[in-house]
């Protein structure tokens, strides 16, 4: 299988989130205090680090929920299962308080100095829960999002967890819908459900050749519906790859 190689521009671009993550100056969007690391203390830092690795509370085995009085499955997942397509859901942090904060900084406050702690964390919880040695699939922004805004955040996490910690990272899907998810109703996003993405040339080409491999893990920023993770592991999996394990940052229970 060919992966694209290295080149300056992915370290150039590595190097500059480094540059921006360690001489950043300002108050923690965490707690309110300075912090010349970015925007969040070494203090906060540490607290996101214990609980994404000593979250033990049990957890819905389709959609990564926590529990609180159901046992296996949660009861969003009983009264109506979304995500039918997914082997594993492993969400870190519940969307709540200051994860929200964290969220809204990183995602439309363009604070991409979160994006090297979001992926340590990432590659600590992967390496813990899923498995080292597994491609990446990331999910893939909204069509001319990159070219209006510089960037997009899930495209980065995915560039520094293979810049920084050797991971392999396929683009196996490209989204179609250029509206916003996070704009519409419960509703409408389950209408929407496998209009939104589809194929890359890429997934086209390996799926012809019988070079795809069994197992991918698709990596999202927040959980909320499940529509988009459902959507991209169907197209994963009619395309051939036998198991798709999902990783989001946040979940909201």
């Amino acid at each position: 299988m060919a992966f694209r190689k290295f080149t300056i521009y992915d370290f150039k671009r590595f190097a500059m989130l480094v540059l921006n993550f360690m001489f950043g100056n300002g108050k923690c969007c965490v707690c309110g205090n300075s912090t010349f690391n970015g925007k969040i203390c070494i203090s906060c830092s540490k607290k996101l680090y214990d609980e994404a690795e000593n979250s033990h509370c049990e957890k819905c085995r389709i959609c990564g929920k926590s529990l609180i009085s159901e046992e296996e499955i949660c009861m969003s997942c009983r009264e109506e299962r979304i995500l039918k397509n997914s082997d594993k859901v492993v969400p870190v942090f519940p969307y709540r308080l200051w994860a929200k904060t964290l969220l809204f900084e990183w995602k439309m406050q363009n604070q991409r100095n979160l994006s090297l702690l979001f992926a340590e964390i990432c590659n600590s919880v992967i390496k813990k829960r899923i498995s080292e040695n597994i491609f990446i699939v990331p999910v893939p922004p909204r069509p001319g999002k990159i070219r209006s805004r510089g960037w997009d955040q899930i495209e980065e996490l995915s560039e520094i967890l293979k810049v920084k910690f050797g991971y392999k990272v396929l683009k196996l899907l490209e989204r179609t819908e250029k509206n916003q998810q996070k704009k519409l109703d419960r509703k409408k996003r389950l209408s929407s459900k496998g209009k939104i993405y589809t194929e890359s040339k890429l997934l086209k080409r390996l799926s012809s050749e019988n070079s795809l491999p069994e197992q991918v893990l698709l990596i999202d920023d927040v959980l909320t519906t499940g529509v988009t993770v459902e959507s991209c592991c169907e197209i994963l999996k009619n395309a051939g790859i036998s198991k798709v394990d999902v990783l989001s940052l946040f979940v909201v229970d």
